[in-house]
Formats: structure tokens, sequence, C-alpha cells
């Protein structure tokens, strides 16, 4: 059986978009809390160093792919010295 997709509203934000997905999958607030701190502590790590513009820094997670999951896994298991569980939980969440 295939999972059924949602398409978030391309007009909210990103915050927003990811609790209608959530929300429509019938995670818990607490899964949904703990994700969206994984995302941003995720964005944060891949902030951008000029500060200057409405954004502040801050890169969509549309303009980043495959390299800067592999240097934020690589972050967590080297400088957070999280467990490997940790790490998947990571995965999982940037991969969504």
């Amino acid at each position: 059986m295939r999972k059924e997709l949602l398409t978030p509203n391309p007009k909210a934000r990103l915050r927003e978009q990811v609790r209608e997905v959530l929300r429509f999958h019938h995670y818990s607030l607490r899964t949904e809390k703990a994700y969206w701190q994984w995302i941003r502590r995720y964005l944060a790590f891949h902030r951008k160093p000029d500060h200057s513009g409405p954004q502040k820094g801050w890169r969509h997670p549309k303009e980043m792919g495959a390299p800067e999951v592999a240097r934020y896994l690589t972050h967590l298991a080297v400088a957070g010295n999280v467990a490997a569980a940790t790490q998947n939980q990571a995965l999982k969440l940037v991969e969504s």
C-alpha cells in the first residue's frame, strides 16, 4: 500500500508547511516540536555568513542537497559526538 502524500501550501512559511505535513500524518505535538528543533538546527548550521537582507542569512532547504546533509551529519558525529541513532533521526528529518 502506497503512503498518501501531501503537498503543503507553497505560500506558507516553512514551519507552517512542516506542521501541515506532520499533522496530516497524525504525528504527536511533542514529535512535531522535536522535528522542528532538528530542522532549525540543520538550517542554523547552514546559515549564510552574510546576515544582510530580509532573510538575515537563512537558506531555504530547497537550496540545499546531499552535500549539505553530509556536512551536517559529519558535524553531528564529530563536533556533537552524537550516537548513530541520533544521526539517523537527523537524516530522516532532513530528507523529508
